[in-house]
């Protein structure tokens, strides 16, 4: 995929991508965007936002993994292509699915998974 590459290469420019929906806004020092560089950003517009939209979203769940204290490792269960359809999934659900997958790795581990009291 030519995004990855293209925005380090915009980064190391001093330019900063950002996905607003489905637009991509572009801040840069003046000068830097030149005619040719913009017709590389037009051209591969949604690449570009696929992957900021798929980092955006991985990086929200990292700190969701984080503050529920499950392993970081979870993360690479989730396969990538599935990644994104998470963005859009409620908070609840995205918890349920990734205490799921934490209790699937203890299982696997020969651990234990606590029951919840009720």
């Amino acid at each position: 995929m030519i995004a990855v590459p293209l925005i380090r290469e915009l980064q190391q420019a001093g330019i900063v991508l950002s996905a607003r929906g489905d637009d991509l806004h572009v801040e840069a020092p003046v000068g830097v965007v030149t005619p040719g560089l913009r017709q590389r950003i037009v051209e591969h517009k949604a690449d570009l936002l696929a992957e900021l939209h798929y980092s955006d979203t991985r990086a929200g769940l990292l700190t969701l993994t984080d503050r529920l204290g499950i392993d970081r490792a979870i993360m690479a269960r989730i396969p990538s292509a599935d990644l994104l359809r998470w963005a859009s999934v409620p908070a609840e659900a995205l918890l349920a699915y990734l205490c799921g997958l934490d209790d699937a790795v203890t299982r696997q581990a020969g651990g234990n998974v606590p029951r919840p009291s009720t």
